[in-house]
């Protein structure tokens, strides 16, 4: 989903990096459409790189996947262990589940034709730079309730590789 903001700016959505603080900002309420939006059901949208000014705010892969698994087991009231969302990796039982723990990169395709990319700490900065007021902080799921083992560690570094390699630099 990408969101049209007062800035002029496009900001290209990725599940749990403060999209819903930002959708809160912008007067958007779960379900709602929203006149700025583009979106493409059933996966990543295509970015245009025809001189649009894209932003996004980015996540250090092993706090999002927390945040994820955190939300995905809230939302649809699951109680897998990481092991198990490890397991599953991409076979998930709801369509719905894979975005958010799909890669970042996947949504940002190339970071050089960004006109900058946030880390989720500094959203004060981010709401300053488009014109979205104050930050309404919501939520956000970062507290792991499960113990965050060896294994875990490593499947992220493999599986998120190319977040840290391309995306790194903007991890606080």
């Amino acid at each position: 989903m990408i969101h049209l903001l007062p800035s002029g700016c496009e900001y290209v959505n990725i599940p749990k990096c403060g999209s819903q603080s930002i959708r809160a900002a912008l007067g958007i309420k779960d379900g709602d459409k929203y006149s700025g939006d583009r979106i493409r059901k059933g996966g990543v949208m295509k970015l245009e790189w025809d001189g649009r000014k894209y932003v996004a705010i980015v996540r250090d892969p092993l706090k999002r996947f927390v945040s994820g698994v955190n939300w995905l087991n809230k939302n649809y009231k699951c109680k897998f262990e990481y092991a198990t969302w490890i397991a599953m990796d991409g076979k998930y039982p709801h369509n719905r589940m894979e975005n958010h723990l799909r890669p970042q990169l996947e949504f940002i395709q190339d970071p050089s034709e960004f006109h900058k990319i946030y880390d989720i700490s500094e959203m004060d900065q981010f709401f300053a730079d488009h014109g979205l007021g104050p930050v309404i902080h919501r939520n956000q799921a970062t507290t792991a309730k499960m113990p965050i083992t060896q294994q875990v560690i490593d499947w992220v570094n493999y599986k998120y590789a190319d977040d840290y390699k391309m995306l790194g630099r903007h991890f606080k």
